[in-house]
């Protein structure tokens, strides 16, 4: 994704059971729409009014689809 975009959460493709719930927590849940802030040097993603900032590694094994 690009900075400015948003994305619906699909799944988590490979992420380990503490990572899935660590975006859980998070609130990034199937279904959720993420909007990309910054891309570096880390992801800063936004879930409705919450910002926090991701790994690569994380932030890739959230599947999305763009919205729109």
């Amino acid at each position: 994704m690009r900075r400015g975009e948003e994305a619906v959460v699909v799944s988590f493709d490979g992420a380990s059971p503490h990572e899935r719930h660590k975006l859980m927590s998070l609130g990034i849940l199937p279904g959720s729409t993420l909007r990309v802030l910054q891309r570096r040097p880390a992801f800063v993603i936004a879930a409705g009014y919450t910002q926090f900032a991701l790994d690569r590694e994380t932030a890739a094994s959230i599947l999305v689809r763009s919205v729109g």
